[in-house]
């Protein structure tokens, strides 16, 4: 994906600082350790705002994770989904959706 113009104007005043722990539902932040654009200590800071973040980290992987590290980092994810999804319907369980 490439960003353009448009998506670097929109987004000069947002002060990220700000935001980062507002969400309070769960949160999976993955970084790799050998990330030369953001720095580790920016994903540890941050999962330390969030109330419910889970921080995991790819050990050898740069900022673009290798094609190892993408296939690990989209299992991960849908683990993630799954389990949040698990939780909403325990979180339900009782209600007649349909009568």
């Amino acid at each position: 994906m490439t960003l353009g113009r448009r998506f670097f104007e929109s987004i000069r005043d947002f002060r990220i600082r700000e935001q980062v722990g507002k969400f309070g539902g769960r949160v999976l932040l993955m970084h790799g350790t050998e990330d030369e654009v953001v720095g580790l200590e920016y994903s540890k800071w941050a999962s330390e705002k969030y109330p419910n973040a889970r921080l995991e980290l790819f050990h050898g992987e740069p900022h673009g994770f290798s094609e190892d590290g993408n296939r690990r980092m989209e299992a991960m994810a849908l683990y993630f989904i799954h389990e949040c999804m698990a939780d909403s319907l325990k979180i339900g369980e009782g209600i007649k959706l349909y009568e």
